[in-house]
């Protein structure tokens, strides 16, 4: 037993021995330094050495470097015992990058620290200051058992960029803040304290957040404000008043609960104008608003309560999150301004009025849509200065408009109604379903113009009447079909428009037994006639570069209304004027290729080939004109015809309008020329016999007529010069006449080349005639013909041989006065036989020339 204690005794005296010799002596320091360099060196702090190490009984001192301009000192009194200590130290740090392994987070900057450490254990007291954030700080806290009892901690005139950088951030701002922190109690059981945060001026850093954040801030941006906390058992509670040059922020009391992990909290964001804001939102607002409201919840479940004037409007809202999710939104916007929601969306402010907007939303996420949406708007008025400059119209008033929309979100659709009144036009949909997963829309809607003619500001066409329209929507963004029909026209088009990226591509379009006297009604045009229009057309294409379809369209029972169209044109129709007409046309890329008929019972007309290009909006055509009673044009002509006439030319019509026009009448040929008002035609060949009996005149002569006519369509003047050709005095009253009275036989007369000089000023034709024969002359040095009153006014001057006498044509011009002028004709008929009698009977005997010369003086 002796021996056993010996042993034990021999064992705790090495074990001291050893302790001591580790712990207190120079031998066991440099052992304990060597071993503390080597922990700390494997935990991050490469560069650690401890340059002093000292520990005794009761005493400690240490010198150690982290590199060269880093230091860490220590040095003071313990009880190995009572476990007290009472130390001062000394933290240097040029460096604290160099900390980031052992740290395990990466640090910028310096650090330095100054103070003391007094305690033991159970309850240990740490006092000092520091340079942190470049400024001045003071710390003074007391922990017991390892865990803080108080903290006092005080930072005068930290940077704010100092903060950012020791926490390896870079300087998005600059700035002074000042920390103070005064805890009398930690335990969230009995807490109690403050804390408060004042910030002094800060300023953001526009240049380095444009970088980053691929921002585009322009205006400077500075915050400044105090957050005050009081800190009681369980609770934080703060007091918040930020001012910046975006907003201001103010809670007056925000309740945390450290416990329970809640939050109930007021507060107030104020925006003094938008413009404010232009950095971050563009926006033509120079109007403000405010947020009201509470926050109460925990980190999974929370409520969010408010209202805001925002928009001008008075607006409440309500959000709920439970289990991190939208549980429900609601959102009462009333009587906002939309002026101002134009104005913040950056859009002409083309709308003024109020509207509000009731949103409840369960589910916002895509395939679980839950929640409905009404939208109403009254008496809002379209601004007609803003629409006019903004869309090139020609509004002469606001439009006035109401509008209430009703939207229901279920899973991935929005199931809506729309209800569109305005004083142009309204617009009903019963229901609109779009599906936000494919995107895809069906919707049906009905479209009433009460009053076509509202609509002219905004077409630019007087339209007259009522209009109609409803149909179907159904589609997606790449595809969007609408089909539907109306009531215009007294029938019921119906119509079948495909959007290939929202552009027109395809139209089926088919209208039966529409009225024509409805449509020129509705296309404000003069009743000009009636009947009915059938038109069925099939667009493939209706991209002008690259069109493509078929239009047919054909007019049936159609009639001119005579009352109207003499009025317009100055005529004077009395007979029924029947027609009716088809057309068949190609769509080709920029051009609509024609053909077209019109038959009547005054005339025919058809082109083979028209082509009217979309693009230059120019047309090139061929035509027919086919009469085959010309006695039916009496009530256009005014002029009693008969026979029967067909021309055939070609129509271009681009900057200028150019026709041209070719026809085999009267045994001879017409060719005419019209150049925009000039119109200049060559006859040739024709015969006088035929012209007059096609005009029911006198069939009087008969020759071959050549014609050149020059006439100015716009002020109605021109000239015809005629020349005629073999031509020859035809049996008549007036040759019979002259023949009792002269014994001269004017039939038997050639007349090789006459001329006819015609100048027309408006409907008066004023001429002169040359005819010449071997044995006669006749002249007409002025006649009138007024084609108006149907008139004609001539004096023709005849010499036979010797004889000379003069005619007179006046009246109408279907059956004109002739008058021979007897005394001039019967005193030249006298003289011209007397002489002859004495030249047979006395002259031939005397044959004497001075005689024969005396007595032809007393004949002439």
């Amino acid at each position: 037993m002796k021996k056993i204690f010996i042993i034990l005794t021999s064992l705790i005296g090495v074990s001291i021995g050893s302790l001591y010799i580790v712990l207190f002596t120079s031998f066991g320091n440099s052992l304990s330094s060597s071993y503390i360099e080597d922990y700390l060196n494997d935990k991050g702090i490469v560069a650690f050495k401890l340059e002093k190490f000292k520990l005794t009984f009761d005493k400690v001192s240490l010198k150690a470097t982290i590199d060269k301009n880093s230091q860490i000192s220590l040095s003071g009194n313990y009880d190995i015992f009572s476990q007290n200590i009472d130390l001062k130290y000394l933290v240097d740090i040029k460096d604290l990058s160099k900390l980031e392994k052992f740290t395990q987070q990466k640090l910028l900057g310096s650090l330095a620290l100054v103070g003391s450490v007094k305690g033991d254990e159970s309850e240990l007291f740490v006092k000092g200051k520091s340079n942190i954030f470049d400024s001045q700080a003071f710390y003074d806290m007391q922990v017991n058992n390892l865990k803080p009892k108080y903290i006092n901690i005080n930072i005068q005139d930290a940077k704010i960029e100092q903060i950012l950088t020791l926490s390896n951030q870079k300087s998005y701002a600059t700035g002074i803040v000042d920390i103070n922190v005064n805890i009398k109690d930690t335990n969230v059981k009995s807490l109690n304290g403050i804390v408060s945060l004042d910030v002094k001026q800060a300023h953001l850093n526009n240049k380095l957040l444009n970088t980053e954040f691929t921002q585009d801030l322009k205006r400077p941006i500075t915050i400044s404000g105090q957050i005050n906390s009081k800190l009681i058992p369980n609770q934080v509670i703060s007091k918040v008043n930020i001012t910046s040059s975006l907003a201001k922020l103010n809670i007056e009391k925000n309740i945390i609960n450290i416990r329970e992990k809640t939050i109930n909290s007021d507060y107030e964001l104020l925006v003094n104008k938008f413009s404010d804001l232009s950095d971050f939102i563009q926006t033509k607002s120079d109007k403000g608003f405010s947020l009201n409201g509470s926050i109460q919840g925990d980190e999974r479940n929370l409520s969010i309560k408010g209202s805001t004037n925002i928009f001008q409007g008075n607006s409440t809202y309500d959000v709920v999150f439970q289990d991190n999710k939208l549980k429900e939104a609601l959102l009462d916007l009333k009587a906002i301004e939309v002026e101002e929601f134009l104005a913040l969306a950056q859009q002409p402010l083309y709308l003024k009025g109020k509207t509000n907007i009731n949103a409840r939303i369960k589910n916002a996420k895509i395939g679980f849509l839950d929640g409905n949406i009404k939208i109403q708007t009254k008496n809002a008025n379209l601004n007609k200065n803003v629409i006019n400059k903004q869309y090139d119209l020609n509004l002469k008033k606001d439009i006035n408009l109401n509008l209430d929309l009703n939207s229901v979100l279920n899973k991935n659709t929005i199931n809506s109604s729309v209800k569109l009144k305005s004083s142009l036009l309204s617009m009903n949909i019963s229901s609109l379903k779009l599906n936000l997963k494919n995107e895809n829309i069906h919707s049906d809607f009905k479209l009433e113009v009460q009053n076509l003619r509202k609509l002219e500001s905004l077409i630019g066409t007087k339209l007259n009447g009522s209009f109609n329209i409803n149909g179907k929507i159904s589609g997606d963004k790449k595809k969007v079909t609408i089909v539907g029909k109306s009531n215009i026209f007294d029938s019921q088009p119906n119509f079948d428009l495909t959007l290939v990226d929202l552009k027109p591509k395809t139209l089926k379009f088919n209208v039966k037994k529409a009225k024509l006297q409805k449509v020129l009604y509705t296309l404000n045009q003069e009743n000009y006639a009636k009947g009915l229009i059938n038109i069925d057309a099939n667009i493939l294409d209706l991209n002008t570069e690259s069109l493509d379809g078929i239009v047919k369209t054909n007019i049936t029972q159609g009639k001119l209304n005579n009352k109207t169209v003499n009025k317009l044109f100055e005529l004077q129709l009395k007979k029924e004027v029947l027609f009716q007409s088809k057309s068949h046309s190609a769509l080709k890329a920029n051009d609509i290729i024609s053909n077209i008929a019109v038959n009547s019972n005054l005339a025919n007309f058809k082109s083979d080939k028209s082509i009217l290009n979309i693009k230059s909006l120019s047309m090139l055509s061929d035509y027919e004109l086919d009469v085959k009673d010309l006695g039916s044009l009496y009530d256009l002509t005014k002029t009693k015809l008969r026979g029967s006439f067909k021309l055939n030319g070609n129509i271009k019509k681009d900057q200028n309008l150019k026709v041209t026009g070719k026809s085999n009448v009267l045994k001879g040929t017409l060719d005419f020329n019209l150049y925009n008002d000039k119109l200049s035609a060559t006859i040739k060949s024709i015969k006088t016999k035929d012209l007059l009996y096609m005009l029911y005149y006198p069939i009087v002569f008969d020759s071959s007529a050549q014609s050149t006519l020059n006439y100015n369509l716009k002020s109605q003047k021109g000239t015809v010069n005629t020349i005629l050709e073999n031509g020859k005095i035809l049996e008549n009253k007036y040759t019979s006449t002259i023949k009792s009275i002269t014994n001269f036989d004017l039939t038997r007369e050639a007349y090789t080349k006459s001329v006819l000089k015609s100048n027309i000023n408006k409907k008066v034709i004023t001429s002169t005639l040359d005819m010449d024969s071997k044995n006669t002359e006749i002249d007409v040095p002025n006649s009138i013909v007024n084609l108006n009153k149907r008139t004609i006014t001539a004096l023709v001057q005849t010499r036979l041989d010797d004889i000379e006498f003069d005619t007179k044509i006046s009246g109408n011009l279907d059956k004109p006065k002739v008058k021979i002028q007897t005394d001039k004709l019967i005193k030249s008929t006298v003289k011209t036989k007397v002489y002859k009698e004495i030249e047979k009977k006395i002259l031939k005997k005397t044959g004497s020339d001075a005689v024969k010369s005396l007595l032809k003086g007393f004949f002439q």
